[in-house]
């Protein structure tokens, strides 16, 4: 641990006592820096003066001015939820163009596309809205749908630059690969191939991740990829619809499975290395 991430630390427990136990990683680091027991020392004092600080009453017509300002600004505030709608309609509308930019969606009826842009909606509302619910009381879901939120924007630049199914007729050809997909089932194929799409942003989008994620990284990278296999579902539903019902399990799963391994994996790097 560092010592800015000490310091990060301390802030987030405050307000501290001289009789709070203090995380484990956190008392290690103290006992070996002067520096930041300092630091630590300072704070308590800072928050008993504080604590024994003469209660004001405060003014009543500041309090009338404050209360009147506030409803006027509540009256004229941005429904959180509209915006979430917002951000979902705009977002769900981008990933439909980015796959129907690189897969012809041809064999989708239009009803399908409506119910599948629907759903997407729903799903990138619902996330927008937590991320902006959360950011100032709910730290760790903040930063957990951030970082799906995240991924799910590498994921689209993925698809574009390489859509999965031209990815596997090119593997499939290539003479490298072409004799280990060769020997499995198209189904099969799409497991691994939906694993590495799904994988590799989430686990780039969590160690890039910061904040308080330092502990359960199994529980959130669970969490992270849920939600993250979670939104993907649409746009997999969108380009396995020429294919048999297995593709599309086989794909689904390979992508739930990717998108935990790959959650796990950036929140344990981002513990040890960040």
């Amino acid at each position: 641990m560092t010592c800015a991430q000490a310091h990060e630390r301390l802030a987030e427990l405050a307000p501290l006592s001289g009789d709070e136990a203090l995380p484990q990683d956190l008392a290690r680091h103290l006992q070996s820096c002067e520096r930041c027991r300092e630091h630590l020392y300072a704070s308590r004092q800072m928050w008993d003066e504080l604590a024994h600080w003469p209660e004001q009453e405060m003014p009543a017509e500041l309090v009338r001015t404050v209360a009147t300002r506030a409803r006027a600004e509540a009256k004229t505030a941005d429904s959180p939820l509209a915006i979430a709608l917002v951000f979902g309609l705009v977002a769900a509308l981008a990933s439909a163009f980015v796959i129907s930019s690189r897969v012809s969606l041809d064999h989708v009826p239009p009803l399908g596309l409506v119910g599948v842009g629907a759903v997407w909606t729903v799903l990138y509302s619902g996330l927008f809205f937590l991320f902006r619910l959360a950011r100032e009381h709910q730290r760790a879901v903040f930063f957990l749908t951030r970082a799906v939120l995240v991924a799910g924007g590498m994921f689209l630049l993925l698809s574009y630059l390489s859509p999965v199914p031209a990815s596997i007729t090119f593997c499939s050809r290539y003479y490298v690969t072409q004799p280990l997909l060769d020997r499995i089932s198209i189904a099969a194929t799409y497991f691994l191939f939906g694993g590495v799409y799904a994988g590799l942003p989430m686990a780039i989008a969590a160690y890039l991740t910061p904040g308080p994620l330092r502990e359960n990284t199994a529980m959130q990278g669970t969490l992270a990829g849920g939600m993250f296999a979670l939104l993907l579902t649409p746009g997999i539903i969108m380009q396995c619809a020429p294919f048999a019902f297995g593709v599309l399990i086989g794909w689904f799963t390979g992508a739930l499975l990717g998108s935990v391994l790959g959650g796990m994996l950036g929140f344990w790097l981002r513990a040890r290395i960040a």
